[in-house]
Protein backbone atom coordinates (compact mmCIF):
# COMPACT_ATOMS: atom_id res chain seq x y z
CA UNK A 1 0.00 0.00 0.00
CA UNK A 2 1.46 3.35 -0.95
CA UNK A 3 2.51 5.71 1.80
CA UNK A 4 -0.11 8.46 2.07
CA UNK A 5 1.93 10.68 4.38
CA UNK A 6 2.91 13.96 2.70
CA UNK A 7 6.54 14.29 1.83
CA UNK A 8 8.34 16.62 4.28
CA UNK A 9 11.13 18.79 2.92
CA UNK A 10 14.59 17.85 4.12
CA UNK A 11 16.05 19.86 7.00
CA UNK A 12 18.39 21.80 4.69
CA UNK A 13 15.79 22.63 2.05
CA UNK A 14 15.62 26.17 0.67
CA UNK A 15 12.29 27.10 2.36
CA UNK A 16 13.63 26.02 5.72
CA UNK A 17 16.85 27.97 5.24
CA UNK A 18 14.87 31.07 4.29
CA UNK A 19 12.59 30.64 7.30
CA UNK A 20 15.62 30.29 9.57
CA UNK A 21 17.40 33.32 8.11
CA UNK A 22 14.38 35.66 7.95
CA UNK A 23 14.14 36.70 11.63
CA UNK A 24 17.87 37.40 11.84
CA UNK A 25 17.83 39.40 8.59
CA UNK A 26 14.82 41.43 9.74
CA UNK A 27 16.44 42.03 13.13
CA UNK A 28 19.66 43.26 11.50
CA UNK A 29 17.69 45.64 9.25
CA UNK A 30 15.77 47.09 12.20
CA UNK A 31 18.94 47.41 14.25
CA UNK A 32 20.65 49.25 11.38
CA UNK A 33 17.73 51.71 11.18
CA UNK A 34 17.86 52.42 14.92
CA UNK A 35 21.63 52.85 14.93
CA UNK A 36 22.34 54.85 11.76
CA UNK A 37 19.22 56.92 11.07
CA UNK A 38 19.26 60.66 11.91
CA UNK A 39 22.68 60.64 13.56
CA UNK A 40 23.20 64.34 12.89
CA UNK A 41 19.97 65.99 14.01
CA UNK A 42 20.68 66.08 17.76
CA UNK A 43 23.27 68.26 19.40
CA UNK A 44 26.31 66.65 20.99
CA UNK A 45 25.61 65.79 24.59
CA UNK A 46 27.88 65.48 27.63
CA UNK A 47 31.18 63.78 26.87
CA UNK A 48 30.44 63.88 23.15
CA UNK A 49 31.21 67.60 23.21
CA UNK A 50 34.52 67.08 24.98
CA UNK A 51 35.51 64.28 22.58
CA UNK A 52 34.59 66.41 19.57
CA UNK A 53 37.17 69.00 20.54
CA UNK A 54 39.81 66.28 20.98
CA UNK A 55 39.03 65.01 17.47
CA UNK A 56 39.20 68.58 16.12
CA UNK A 57 42.71 68.93 17.58
CA UNK A 58 43.66 65.55 16.12
CA UNK A 59 42.57 66.64 12.64
CA UNK A 60 44.76 69.72 12.84
CA UNK A 61 47.73 67.40 13.34
CA UNK A 62 49.69 69.75 15.58
CA UNK A 63 50.52 66.96 18.11
CA UNK A 64 50.77 64.06 15.70
CA UNK A 65 48.98 60.99 17.08
CA UNK A 66 48.98 62.32 20.63
CA UNK A 67 45.64 63.52 21.98
CA UNK A 68 45.03 67.08 23.10
CA UNK A 69 41.97 68.99 24.20
CA UNK A 70 42.07 72.57 22.95
CA UNK A 71 45.86 72.35 22.98
CA UNK A 72 46.26 70.69 26.39
CA UNK A 73 47.30 67.05 26.88
CA UNK A 74 44.28 64.74 27.07
CA UNK A 75 44.62 61.44 28.94
CA UNK A 76 41.12 60.66 30.18
CA UNK A 77 40.58 58.10 27.40
CA UNK A 78 42.90 56.04 25.16
CA UNK A 79 43.26 56.93 21.49
CA UNK A 80 41.69 54.25 19.26
CA UNK A 81 38.11 55.55 19.34
CA UNK A 82 39.39 59.08 18.66
CA UNK A 83 41.41 57.82 15.71
CA UNK A 84 38.24 56.19 14.32
CA UNK A 85 36.26 59.42 14.78
CA UNK A 86 39.08 61.42 13.23
CA UNK A 87 39.17 59.16 10.18
CA UNK A 88 35.41 59.45 9.79
CA UNK A 89 35.57 63.24 10.07
CA UNK A 90 38.47 63.43 7.60
CA UNK A 91 36.35 61.58 5.04
CA UNK A 92 32.99 63.29 5.41
CA UNK A 93 33.71 66.49 7.34
CA UNK A 94 33.67 67.30 11.04
CA UNK A 95 30.05 67.18 12.13
CA UNK A 96 27.79 65.25 14.49
CA UNK A 97 27.19 62.44 12.01
CA UNK A 98 30.90 61.87 11.35
CA UNK A 99 31.65 61.76 15.08
CA UNK A 100 28.87 59.26 15.82
CA UNK A 101 29.28 57.03 12.79
CA UNK A 102 32.21 54.89 14.11
CA UNK A 103 30.38 54.16 17.37
CA UNK A 104 27.22 53.26 15.47
CA UNK A 105 29.27 50.93 13.25
CA UNK A 106 30.85 49.30 16.34
CA UNK A 107 27.36 48.90 17.82
CA UNK A 108 26.12 47.24 14.64
CA UNK A 109 29.01 44.76 14.72
CA UNK A 110 28.28 44.15 18.41
CA UNK A 111 24.60 43.39 17.77
CA UNK A 112 25.50 41.19 14.79
CA UNK A 113 27.78 39.20 17.12
CA UNK A 114 25.02 39.00 19.74
CA UNK A 115 22.60 37.74 17.09
CA UNK A 116 25.06 35.12 15.84
CA UNK A 117 25.74 33.74 19.33
CA UNK A 118 22.09 33.83 20.41
CA UNK A 119 21.00 32.16 17.16
CA UNK A 120 23.47 29.33 17.68
CA UNK A 121 22.45 28.82 21.30
CA UNK A 122 18.70 29.48 21.13
CA UNK A 123 17.45 29.59 17.54
CA UNK A 124 16.79 32.48 15.12
CA UNK A 125 13.42 33.68 16.42
CA UNK A 126 14.43 33.98 20.06
CA UNK A 127 17.80 35.50 19.06
CA UNK A 128 16.05 38.22 17.06
CA UNK A 129 13.68 39.00 19.91
CA UNK A 130 16.39 39.26 22.58
CA UNK A 131 18.59 41.46 20.39
CA UNK A 132 15.77 43.84 19.45
CA UNK A 133 14.64 44.21 23.05
CA UNK A 134 18.15 45.25 24.09
CA UNK A 135 18.94 47.58 21.19
CA UNK A 136 15.66 49.43 21.80
CA UNK A 137 16.54 50.13 25.46
CA UNK A 138 16.14 53.92 25.82
CA UNK A 139 19.30 54.63 27.84
CA UNK A 140 21.53 52.22 25.95
CA UNK A 141 20.32 53.61 22.63
CA UNK A 142 20.41 57.30 23.48
CA UNK A 143 22.31 58.18 26.64
CA UNK A 144 26.07 57.84 26.15
CA UNK A 145 25.28 54.60 24.38
CA UNK A 146 25.10 52.85 21.03
CA UNK A 147 24.49 55.95 18.87
CA UNK A 148 26.77 58.35 20.74
CA UNK A 149 30.25 59.59 19.88
CA UNK A 150 31.73 57.86 22.93
CA UNK A 151 33.88 54.82 23.73
CA UNK A 152 31.22 52.57 25.28
CA UNK A 153 30.18 50.74 22.05
CA UNK A 154 33.81 49.72 21.49
CA UNK A 155 34.10 48.51 25.10
CA UNK A 156 31.02 46.33 24.69
CA UNK A 157 32.22 44.89 21.39
CA UNK A 158 35.78 44.07 22.48
CA UNK A 159 34.73 42.73 25.90
CA UNK A 160 32.13 40.35 24.48
CA UNK A 161 34.51 39.24 21.71
CA UNK A 162 37.25 38.52 24.27
CA UNK A 163 34.96 36.36 26.42
CA UNK A 164 33.70 34.41 23.40
CA UNK A 165 37.25 33.93 22.14
CA UNK A 166 38.25 32.44 25.50
CA UNK A 167 35.37 29.96 25.37
CA UNK A 168 36.46 28.77 21.91
CA UNK A 169 40.20 28.58 22.69
CA UNK A 170 39.96 27.06 26.17
CA UNK A 171 40.07 23.46 25.01
CA UNK A 172 43.44 24.09 23.28
CA UNK A 173 45.25 25.17 26.44
CA UNK A 174 46.25 28.36 28.25
CA UNK A 175 48.77 29.44 25.62
CA UNK A 176 46.06 29.31 22.94
CA UNK A 177 43.78 31.32 25.26
CA UNK A 178 46.37 34.08 25.67
CA UNK A 179 47.16 34.14 21.94
CA UNK A 180 43.48 34.25 20.92
CA UNK A 181 42.14 36.69 23.51
CA UNK A 182 45.12 39.08 23.63
CA UNK A 183 44.21 41.12 20.49
CA UNK A 184 40.74 41.85 21.92
CA UNK A 185 42.22 42.76 25.30
CA UNK A 186 44.70 45.18 23.74
CA UNK A 187 42.01 46.73 21.54
CA UNK A 188 39.76 47.23 24.57
CA UNK A 189 42.57 48.68 26.69
CA UNK A 190 43.58 51.18 24.00
CA UNK A 191 39.96 52.19 23.40
CA UNK A 192 38.44 52.42 26.88
CA UNK A 193 41.24 51.72 29.34
CA UNK A 194 41.67 48.97 31.95
CA UNK A 195 37.91 48.46 32.44
CA UNK A 196 37.57 45.87 29.66
CA UNK A 197 40.66 43.82 30.61
CA UNK A 198 39.56 43.81 34.25
CA UNK A 199 36.04 42.55 33.47
CA UNK A 200 37.37 39.92 31.07
CA UNK A 201 40.07 38.79 33.50
CA UNK A 202 37.61 38.38 36.38
CA UNK A 203 35.11 36.54 34.18
CA UNK A 204 37.75 34.15 32.84
CA UNK A 205 39.24 33.56 36.28
CA UNK A 206 35.93 32.60 37.89
CA UNK A 207 35.01 30.57 34.82
CA UNK A 208 38.19 28.48 35.17
CA UNK A 209 37.47 27.93 38.87
CA UNK A 210 33.91 26.76 38.21
CA UNK A 211 34.49 24.63 35.12
CA UNK A 212 36.12 21.21 34.99
CA UNK A 213 39.43 21.06 33.13
CA UNK A 214 39.02 20.75 29.37
CA UNK A 215 39.59 17.35 27.85
CA UNK A 216 43.19 17.17 26.67
CA UNK A 217 44.08 16.07 23.16
CA UNK A 218 45.46 12.51 22.83
CA UNK A 219 49.07 12.36 23.98
CA UNK A 220 48.88 15.76 25.63
CA UNK A 221 48.98 16.26 29.43
CA UNK A 222 46.04 17.97 31.07
CA UNK A 223 46.71 21.47 32.45
CA UNK A 224 46.35 22.12 36.15
CA UNK A 225 44.17 24.76 37.75
CA UNK A 226 47.10 27.08 38.48
CA UNK A 227 48.19 27.29 34.88
CA UNK A 228 44.63 27.75 33.66
CA UNK A 229 44.06 30.61 36.11
CA UNK A 230 47.33 32.22 35.13
CA UNK A 231 46.04 33.07 31.63
CA UNK A 232 43.33 35.55 32.84
CA UNK A 233 45.90 37.31 35.04
CA UNK A 234 48.36 37.58 32.15
CA UNK A 235 45.67 39.00 29.87
CA UNK A 236 44.49 41.58 32.41
CA UNK A 237 48.07 42.68 33.11
CA UNK A 238 48.81 42.91 29.38
CA UNK A 239 45.83 45.22 28.93
CA UNK A 240 46.94 47.39 31.85
CA UNK A 241 50.53 47.49 30.57
CA UNK A 242 49.45 48.61 27.08
CA UNK A 243 47.32 51.38 28.58
CA UNK A 244 50.12 52.59 30.83
CA UNK A 245 52.56 52.49 27.91
CA UNK A 246 50.32 54.80 25.95
CA UNK A 247 50.05 57.13 28.95
CA UNK A 248 53.82 57.26 29.39
CA UNK A 249 54.30 58.02 25.68
CA UNK A 250 51.65 60.72 25.67
CA UNK A 251 52.14 62.48 29.03
CA UNK A 252 54.77 65.24 29.39
CA UNK A 253 55.99 64.14 32.84
CA UNK A 254 55.66 61.33 35.38
CA UNK A 255 54.59 63.82 38.06
CA UNK A 256 51.59 64.92 35.98
CA UNK A 257 50.81 61.31 35.17
CA UNK A 258 50.83 60.43 38.89
CA UNK A 259 48.52 63.35 39.63
CA UNK A 260 46.11 62.28 36.92
CA UNK A 261 46.05 58.64 38.08
CA UNK A 262 45.39 59.72 41.64
CA UNK A 263 42.50 61.90 40.56
CA UNK A 264 40.93 59.74 37.85
CA UNK A 265 41.34 56.32 39.48
CA UNK A 266 41.56 56.61 43.26
CA UNK A 267 39.28 59.61 43.82
CA UNK A 268 36.73 58.46 41.26
CA UNK A 269 36.54 55.00 42.83
CA UNK A 270 36.62 55.98 46.51
CA UNK A 271 35.90 59.70 46.86
CA UNK A 272 33.37 62.35 45.91
CA UNK A 273 35.06 63.65 42.77
CA UNK A 274 31.63 64.66 41.43
CA UNK A 275 28.74 64.56 43.88
CA UNK A 276 26.11 63.99 41.20
CA UNK A 277 27.77 60.61 40.52
CA UNK A 278 27.27 59.32 44.08
CA UNK A 279 24.45 56.77 44.05
CA UNK A 280 23.18 53.93 46.19
CA UNK A 281 24.16 50.24 45.89
CA UNK A 282 21.08 49.34 43.81
CA UNK A 283 21.51 52.15 41.29
CA UNK A 284 22.47 49.91 38.36
CA UNK A 285 19.77 47.31 39.03
CA UNK A 286 17.19 50.09 39.13
CA UNK A 287 18.42 51.59 35.84
CA UNK A 288 18.54 48.22 34.06
CA UNK A 289 15.02 47.39 35.27
CA UNK A 290 13.79 50.75 34.04
CA UNK A 291 15.54 50.31 30.71
CA UNK A 292 14.48 46.74 29.91
CA UNK A 293 11.32 46.49 31.98
CA UNK A 294 9.30 43.30 32.33
CA UNK A 295 11.35 41.68 29.56
CA UNK A 296 13.89 40.89 32.29
CA UNK A 297 11.55 38.07 33.36
CA UNK A 298 12.88 36.17 30.34
CA UNK A 299 16.18 35.86 32.21
CA UNK A 300 14.68 33.73 34.97
CA UNK A 301 14.64 30.39 33.09
CA UNK A 302 18.24 30.97 31.93
CA UNK A 303 19.55 31.65 35.46
CA UNK A 304 17.95 28.77 37.37
CA UNK A 305 20.35 26.66 39.50
CA UNK A 306 19.65 23.62 37.32
CA UNK A 307 20.91 25.51 34.27
CA UNK A 308 24.13 26.49 36.06
CA UNK A 309 24.71 22.88 37.06
CA UNK A 310 24.13 21.68 33.50
CA UNK A 311 26.58 24.24 32.10
CA UNK A 312 29.27 23.15 34.57
CA UNK A 313 28.61 19.46 33.95
CA UNK A 314 28.80 19.89 30.18
CA UNK A 315 31.81 22.22 30.35
CA UNK A 316 29.91 24.95 28.49
CA UNK A 317 32.47 27.74 28.94
CA UNK A 318 30.58 30.14 26.68
CA UNK A 319 27.28 29.76 28.51
CA UNK A 320 28.92 30.16 31.90
CA UNK A 321 30.90 33.23 30.81
CA UNK A 322 27.76 34.90 29.44
CA UNK A 323 26.25 34.61 32.90
CA UNK A 324 29.35 35.67 34.81
CA UNK A 325 30.12 38.79 32.74
CA UNK A 326 26.97 40.78 33.68
CA UNK A 327 27.28 39.69 37.31
CA UNK A 328 30.88 40.91 37.49
CA UNK A 329 29.92 44.16 35.72
CA UNK A 330 27.24 45.00 38.28
CA UNK A 331 29.38 43.92 41.23
CA UNK A 332 32.56 45.78 40.26
CA UNK A 333 30.89 49.06 39.41
CA UNK A 334 28.53 48.92 42.40
CA UNK A 335 31.59 48.93 44.66
CA UNK A 336 32.78 52.23 43.16
CA UNK A 337 31.66 55.51 44.71
CA UNK A 338 31.25 57.07 41.27
CA UNK A 339 28.25 55.57 39.47
CA UNK A 340 26.99 56.53 36.02
CA UNK A 341 24.32 54.65 34.13
CA UNK A 342 26.62 53.66 31.25
CA UNK A 343 28.95 51.79 33.62
CA UNK A 344 26.39 48.96 33.48
CA UNK A 345 26.30 48.76 29.68
CA UNK A 346 28.80 45.84 29.38
CA UNK A 347 26.07 43.66 30.91
CA UNK A 348 23.53 44.39 28.15
CA UNK A 349 24.85 42.22 25.27
CA UNK A 350 25.02 39.16 27.54
CA UNK A 351 21.52 39.95 28.83
CA UNK A 352 20.24 39.90 25.23
CA UNK A 353 21.69 36.41 24.69
CA UNK A 354 20.41 35.19 28.05
CA UNK A 355 16.87 36.39 27.31
CA UNK A 356 16.94 34.32 24.13
CA UNK A 357 18.26 31.37 26.15
CA UNK A 358 15.48 31.85 28.69
CA UNK A 359 12.89 31.45 25.96
CA UNK A 360 14.75 28.41 24.66
CA UNK A 361 14.66 26.91 28.16
CA UNK A 362 10.88 27.36 28.24
CA UNK A 363 10.61 25.67 24.86
CA UNK A 364 12.87 22.85 26.05
CA UNK A 365 10.72 22.33 29.13
CA UNK A 366 7.58 22.06 27.02
CA UNK A 367 9.23 20.43 24.01
CA UNK A 368 6.29 18.07 23.49
CA UNK A 369 4.13 21.05 22.60
CA UNK A 370 5.24 21.95 19.08
CA UNK A 371 2.96 24.99 19.01
CA UNK A 372 4.78 26.71 21.90
CA UNK A 373 7.48 28.58 19.92
CA UNK A 374 4.91 30.08 17.56
CA UNK A 375 2.70 31.08 20.49
CA UNK A 376 5.60 32.76 22.28
CA UNK A 377 6.54 34.76 19.19
CA UNK A 378 2.94 35.90 18.65
CA UNK A 379 2.39 36.84 22.30
CA UNK A 380 5.65 38.80 22.49
CA UNK A 381 5.40 40.42 19.06
CA UNK A 382 2.93 43.18 19.99
CA UNK A 383 4.90 44.58 22.97
CA UNK A 384 8.08 44.29 20.90
CA UNK A 385 6.56 46.34 18.07
CA UNK A 386 5.44 49.00 20.56
CA UNK A 387 8.93 49.08 22.09
CA UNK A 388 10.56 49.49 18.68
CA UNK A 389 8.09 52.24 17.79
CA UNK A 390 9.05 54.21 20.92
CA UNK A 391 12.73 53.72 20.11
CA UNK A 392 12.20 54.97 16.55
CA UNK A 393 10.40 58.08 17.81
CA UNK A 394 13.31 58.76 20.15
CA UNK A 395 15.77 58.41 17.26
CA UNK A 396 13.80 60.90 15.13
CA UNK A 397 13.22 63.49 17.85
CA UNK A 398 15.45 66.52 18.35
CA UNK A 399 14.88 69.76 20.28
CA UNK A 400 14.41 72.79 18.03
CA UNK A 401 16.39 75.33 20.04
CA UNK A 402 19.95 73.99 19.77
CA UNK A 403 22.95 75.25 17.86
CA UNK A 404 22.94 72.01 15.85
CA UNK A 405 19.44 72.82 14.64
CA UNK A 406 20.62 76.35 13.86
CA UNK A 407 23.46 74.87 11.79
CA UNK A 408 21.04 72.63 9.86
CA UNK A 409 18.80 75.64 9.28
CA UNK A 410 21.64 77.91 8.14
CA UNK A 411 22.88 75.25 5.70
CA UNK A 412 19.54 75.50 3.89
CA UNK A 413 19.54 79.28 3.67
CA UNK A 414 21.79 80.68 0.89
CA UNK A 415 24.04 83.43 2.19
CA UNK A 416 23.20 82.84 5.86
CA UNK A 417 25.90 84.06 8.28
CA UNK A 418 26.38 83.41 11.99
CA UNK A 419 28.19 85.78 14.33
CA UNK A 420 29.40 84.99 17.86
CA UNK A 421 29.51 87.58 20.62
CA UNK A 422 33.11 88.29 21.63
CA UNK A 423 31.99 88.09 25.27
CA UNK A 424 31.63 84.32 24.84
CA UNK A 425 35.41 84.04 25.19
CA UNK A 426 35.23 85.39 28.77
CA UNK A 427 35.43 82.65 31.47
CA UNK A 428 32.08 83.72 32.94
CA UNK A 429 30.28 83.28 29.61
CA UNK A 430 32.33 80.48 28.08
CA UNK A 431 29.96 77.91 26.52
CA UNK A 432 30.33 74.25 27.37
CA UNK A 433 32.22 71.93 25.01
CA UNK A 434 29.22 70.90 22.89
CA UNK A 435 28.32 74.51 22.15
CA UNK A 436 31.95 75.49 21.57
CA UNK A 437 32.11 72.71 18.96
CA UNK A 438 28.90 73.91 17.33
CA UNK A 439 30.02 77.54 17.19
CA UNK A 440 33.51 76.81 15.86
CA UNK A 441 33.11 73.81 13.58
CA UNK A 442 29.42 73.54 12.66
CA UNK A 443 28.37 77.19 12.44
CA UNK A 444 31.87 78.59 11.80
CA UNK A 445 30.64 81.64 13.67
CA UNK A 446 32.45 84.92 13.05
CA UNK A 447 33.58 86.66 16.30
CA UNK A 448 31.84 90.03 16.60
CA UNK A 449 31.52 92.81 19.22
CA UNK A 450 28.08 92.92 20.81
CA UNK A 451 27.74 96.68 20.38
CA UNK A 452 28.83 96.89 16.73
CA UNK A 453 26.57 96.89 13.67
CA UNK A 454 26.44 93.59 11.83
CA UNK A 455 27.35 93.50 8.14
CA UNK A 456 24.42 93.65 5.75
CA UNK A 457 22.89 90.36 4.68
CA UNK A 458 19.62 88.66 3.99
CA UNK A 459 19.95 86.14 6.81
CA UNK A 460 22.03 86.70 9.93
CA UNK A 461 22.16 85.12 13.37
CA UNK A 462 23.96 86.50 16.41
CA UNK A 463 24.85 84.10 19.26
CA UNK A 464 25.24 85.91 22.56
CA UNK A 465 25.21 85.36 26.34
CA UNK A 466 22.80 88.31 26.70
CA UNK A 467 19.24 88.43 25.30
CA UNK A 468 19.39 92.25 25.43
CA UNK A 469 21.89 92.22 22.56
CA UNK A 470 19.09 92.64 20.01
CA UNK A 471 18.53 96.41 20.53
CA UNK A 472 22.25 97.02 20.08
CA UNK A 473 22.25 95.56 16.57
CA UNK A 474 21.66 98.87 14.78
CA UNK A 475 18.03 99.01 15.85
CA UNK A 476 16.81 95.93 14.01
CA UNK A 477 13.67 94.34 15.38
CA UNK A 478 14.73 90.83 16.32
CA UNK A 479 13.79 88.02 18.64
CA UNK A 480 16.29 86.47 21.05
CA UNK A 481 15.67 82.75 21.56
CA UNK A 482 17.40 80.84 24.34
CA UNK A 483 19.46 77.80 23.39
CA UNK A 484 18.47 74.55 25.14
CA UNK A 485 20.60 73.87 28.19
CA UNK A 486 22.17 70.59 29.22
CA UNK A 487 22.82 69.45 32.80
CA UNK A 488 26.19 70.35 34.22
CA UNK A 489 26.61 74.09 34.68
CA UNK A 490 25.66 75.05 31.12
CA UNK A 491 25.69 78.89 30.91
CA UNK A 492 22.86 80.77 29.21
CA UNK A 493 23.17 81.20 25.47
CA UNK A 494 20.86 83.15 23.16
CA UNK A 495 20.37 83.35 19.41
CA UNK A 496 19.35 86.77 18.07
CA UNK A 497 17.44 85.98 14.90
CA UNK A 498 17.76 88.49 12.04
CA UNK A 499 16.27 86.07 9.52
CA UNK A 500 12.49 86.37 9.83
CA UNK A 501 12.54 84.48 13.14
CA UNK A 502 13.19 81.22 11.30
CA UNK A 503 15.15 79.74 14.20
CA UNK A 504 12.11 79.88 16.46
CA UNK A 505 9.57 78.75 13.86
CA UNK A 506 11.22 75.81 12.17
CA UNK A 507 12.34 72.42 13.38
CA UNK A 508 14.76 71.18 10.74
CA UNK A 509 14.62 67.53 9.74
CA UNK A 510 16.80 65.66 7.25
Amino acid sequence: MPDRKPLRPPADSLPRRILAAAPVAVALALIACLLFAHLGIRELRGDEGLYSLVVADLLRGESGLRLTHEGRHYLNKPPLAFYAMGLSAAVRGLDETALRLPAAAASFLLMALVLAVARRRSGPWFAALGSLVIVASPRLLGNHGLRSAVTEPWLLLFTLAAVLAWARARSRGSFAVVRTVLPWILAGALTKGPVGPALVGLTLLLGELLLPPPTAAPGRPQEGIRRRCLAPAVLALAGLASHLAWWLWNYPSLAQLSKFLRRDWIQRATGNLQKEHLQGPFFFLDRIAGDIGWWLLLLVPALLPAVWRRLRREGDAEGLALRLLPLWTLLVFSLSSSKLVWYSYPAYPAIAILMAEGLAEVRRTFRARTWLPALLVIVLLVPLVLRLDRAWKMVRWAPANTLTQLALLAERQPGAAVYADLRLSNPANLPREWNRFALTYRLRAIPWPHDARLPDGACRYFVSPDPASAPALAGFAAQARQVARQPGRDPDLWVVDLCRDEFARRLVRP
